[in-house]
């Protein structure tokens, strides 16, 4: 398997992305949609694209931690 420069992206993102959601996820419980969580992710300087995929990554990192 490949790994592509956008996964770096995403990790790095990532990284400064988790602990903002988790914030805010914590401060709005679960009140803000997706639209809202991708566009304080996009605030830090990167693409809706890159945005999208760590908030699903996020999504997904949350559903593991709560099973």
């Amino acid at each position: 398997m490949s790994v592509l420069v956008s996964d770096f992206i995403i990790d790095d993102v990532a990284e400064k992305a988790f602990p903002m959601l988790d914030e805010l996820h914590k401060e709005h419980d679960w009140e803000l949609t997706s639209a809202d969580y991708i566009d304080a992710i996009v605030e830090l300087e990167v693409s809706e694209y890159i945005a999208t995929r760590v908030y699903g990554a996020w999504l997904m990192q949350k559903e593991y931690v709560n099973t």
